[in-house]
């Protein structure tokens, strides 16, 4: 558990009483209207110009093809129409779960998030074996979609060993909560598969690759599970005795880059980092010792029985991490928290709770290129709002505000920053997920937004995330 050490409100509720009269954004087929005042004035997609490098990568169901897959474009207006799909993450693709070389892709693949120091592509996904103790996992692949590599729930995920390399034993035996042994019962522990109870409920592995492993037992023919890590050490023996009793999984998602480390959030509780993997690191002799793991940040709460961290992301240079943990009605769980990288000095940066607060709700951040600024989605006066904030001072630099009307807050995504710092990427849709719409919103030097310089890259699609990729 960790303890404030500084609880400050860095942005006062006066600050923010202009937001009811801002600009207005109101997002119309294939055209822009924006008001301010009482004046309107509208401009259509092909009279905005973009110039930055980045392509864009995003994950949607094109409706209009019936599939599902990865695409890329170059991010300029209606590019994603015409996108490349990267052939491996296609519903067609061909599966190798064993060795997890390449992954049949469904709408389970989100939070795409570029490393522009090894131009990989970070995501979670829903697809992964289904006996691991989370639903959604974390996997990274290289820009032009090879190879994939799963890295969650374990450091030493997703490679099913064979021939000779530093391993344990583990044995055991699974049990109702009456004592009595569950025969027939998959146990699996990744690394080294899965195997069945015998008729007194015993198990035993006789080759786990030494490292960090978790190992998961289920009911016969069920999906209720006991899961748990094991630190396996070589030439050594581990006895084990497991009581599935939990029908409910972790989910290891959002994955955000600092240096050597890949935070992601354990939903709902927890933000934890653990250390990258080398393309290499499915190489045997990387994996005889655990790789680091720590949980930086755990919501917790005094008398609520619901509470999560909504979101959050780890600034590039500093490795600075803002949190977003906000319950109604809690004592706790007050808002927007920044701790360092290792989850010490931890602070309030927006107090949601504060007298007369208008805040109704915050629901993802982003840590601009050079850090500069952070972007925050969030909720006031029951308004989507955009917020763009100055990291030195926490000045309030720019907002906009969509129509509540046309497109509600939960509806609406926050993705990326482009390497250059003047666009971001969101996605939203109204009534229907179905007919989404995925653009940038150019972002002025000094923080403000530029109104006039929104591109629609493709609408009339399901979105389920994006990332700007720097060109070579």
């Amino acid at each position: 558990m960790y303890k404030k050490t500084r609880v400050a409100s860095l942005l006062s509720l006066s600050s923010l009483m202009t937001l009811s009269v801002i600009s207005a954004i109101i997002f119309l087929t294939n055209i822009f209207i924006f008001t301010v005042g009482n004046s309107t004035n509208s401009i259509a997609d092909d009279n905005i110009v973009t110039t930055n490098d980045d392509q864009v990568y995003f994950f949607i169901y094109k409706r209009s093809q019936f599939t599902f897959g990865l695409y890329k474009s170059d991010g300029s207006a209606g590019s994603g129409d015409s996108a490349e799909m990267i052939p491996e993450f296609s519903e067609t693709s061909e599966v190798d779960r064993e060795n997890t070389n390449q992954i049949q892709m469904t709408a389970n693949m989100k939070d795409l998030r570029f490393d522009p120091s090894t131009r990989e592509i970070y995501f979670s996904s829903a697809y992964n074996n289904s006996y691991t103790p989370s639903r959604y996992n974390i996997f990274k692949t290289t820009a032009d979609g090879k190879p994939h590599t799963q890295l969650t729930p374990g450091p030493n995920s997703g490679v099913k060993y064979s021939g000779n390399f530093p391993s344990g034993k583990v044995s055991g035996t699974v049990k109702k909560t009456n004592g009595d042994p569950w025969s027939s019962a998959p146990v699996f522990i990744e690394g080294a598969g899965m195997v069945y109870t015998d008729a007194q409920g015993k198990f035993s592995f006789d080759k786990v690759p030494a490292g960090l492993r978790y190992i998961m037992g289920y009911r016969t023919a069920s999906d209720v599970y006991q899961g748990m890590p094991l630190n396996i050490v070589e030439n050594t023996s581990i006895e084990v005795s497991l009581s599935p009793y939990m029908n409910i999984k972790a989910n290891f998602e959002r994955p955000a880059l600092y240096e050597d480390r890949v935070y992601f959030r354990n939903y709902p509780y927890e933000v934890v980092y653990m250390k990258k993997k080398s393309n290499n690191d499915h190489n045997l002799n990387h994996n005889q010792n655990p790789i680091e793991t720590k949980v930086i940040y755990t919501s917790t709460s005094q008398g609520c029985t619901s509470y999560n961290v909504e979101g959050f992301d780890v600034a590039p240079k500093s490795g600075r991490v803002a949190i977003i943990d906000y319950t109604p009605g809690c004592p706790t769980n007050r808002g927007l928290y920044l701790t360092d990288k290792d989850g010490q000095n931890l602070s309030v940066l927006i107090d949601m709770k504060l007298q007369n607060s208008e805040w109704c709700g915050m629901k993802a951040v982003r840590w601009s290129a050079d850090e500069s600024k952070l972007a925050v989605l969030a909720c006031y006066y029951w308004y989507p709002m955009l917020f763009i904030f100055d990291t030195t001072n926490w000045n309030l630099l720019g907002q906009m505000y969509f129509d509540k009307n046309l497109y509600p807050y939960a509806n609406i995504n926050l993705y990326d920053w482009s390497s250059n710092n003047e666009w971001l990427l969101v996605s939203y849709y109204s009534n229907d997920m179905n007919n989404g719409n995925l653009s940038k919103i150019k972002v002025n030097p000094n923080g403000s937004i530029d109104y006039t310089n929104i591109v629609n890259i493709i609408s009339g699609n399901t979105i389920y995330g994006a990332t700007f990729v720097l060109k070579k």
